[in-house]
């Protein structure tokens, strides 16, 4: 019976250390979203750009360049990022054939891309999507997850047979504050497996949210604009560790939070069960963000699972590793 509840006790502890510090609070070993994080992992390198461009190209007069790690202590995982700027007349773009023919897409169930952002003239939101082309029969019903549910437009490039179609998949868009460092995630598990299979070329787009290019095709692309931006990427990379994927999504959605609310400066418990916190993130601003944190079975029945709901946004999390 003491064994029981010095059980239910400690794990009423952990909970709770998750209602007032996050998953950081409670895991041992490299703070959540560090250079060694964003390495591990069960999955491959797309590119870090310790290599050069490595295939990655953009459009346009304003072309990309490296930067090294030392101008910058937004790069975490190498020695150089790949900056690329924009402005509000084009949208921003890079693409890479070569690593994309090359990447296993069919053993990795995740995209995943480290940014930075900033403009001049501007706070706007950047509105970022992926795009993977690929060959194989048309088919409409390819979706997949980036950062929400992605779309499949079906477009043709060339003159390839019915059988043996261009085709393009692309993720939802995906907004990251200006001024800001963060992953762009794109799940990929539910594109149908041809797709993954016969990825030709990878594309990364992005704009202004609040200062689009022009709709006129004629004004695309021009050199005059209002606003200029540019976009460093740290790594492109594929994954296959579920686990870390959603410590990742987990820790900026805390930084996101706190870049719009401030700091937390008080956490009110509404509720709280052996296996339940429920309450409020007070941040400086007097914003109140409901969270809540629950135990509860794995969903295969072989242990326990954390849910952490942070503003109507839930990451779960295997509780062994808590």
């Amino acid at each position: 019976m003491k064994d029981r509840e010095k059980n239910m006790t400690s794990r009423r502890d952990v909970l709770k250390a998750l209602s007032i510090g996050g998953v950081g609070s409670v895991m041992g070993g490299m703070p959540v979203g560090s250079a060694t994080a964003a390495n591990g992992g069960d999955g491959e390198f797309f590119t870090d750009f310790s290599d050069g461009y490595e295939g990655w190209r953009s459009r346009g007069p304003l072309r990309e360049n490296r930067i090294e790690a030392g101008d910058t202590p937004t790069i975490q995982t190498g020695d150089y990022g790949l900056q690329v700027p924009f402005t509000n007349s084009r949208a921003g773009y890079i693409r890479n054939d070569k690593r994309a023919r090359e990447a296993s897409f069919i053993d990795n169930q995740y995209l995943l891309a480290r940014v930075t952002t900033s403009a001049t003239g501007t706070n706007s939101p950047l509105v970022f999507g992926a795009r993977l082309h690929y060959t194989g029969p048309r088919n409409e019903e390819n979706t997949g997850n980036g950062n929400r549910n992605g779309r499949a437009n079906g477009n043709k490039h060339g003159d390839n047979s019915a059988d043996d179609e261009q085709q393009v998949v692309e993720s939802q868009p995906i907004v990251v504050l200006q001024g800001s460092s963060r992953y762009l995630y794109w799940d990929l598990s539910e594109l149908d497996e041809n797709v993954r299979q016969n990825v030709r070329r990878l594309e990364l787009t992005w704009v202004f949210n609040d200062h689009p290019p022009s709709e006129n095709r004629s004004d695309r692309g021009n050199d005059e604009y209002d606003h200029y931006g540019t976009v460093l990427f740290d790594h492109v990379r594929l994954s296959n560790d579920d686990a870390e994927v959603t410590k990742l999504a987990f820790e900026d959605k805390k930084t996101e939070l706190s870049r719009y609310h401030g700091s937390v400066v008080e956490r009110d418990i509404v509720r709280e069960t052996d296996n339940m916190v429920f309450g409020h993130q007070i941040y400086s601003d007097d914003t109140e963000i409901p969270f809540a944190v629950i135990e509860d079975e794995s969903d295969n029945g072989d242990g326990v699972q954390i849910t952490y709901i942070l503003d109507n946004e839930k990451f779960v999390f295997d509780g062994d590793q808590l």
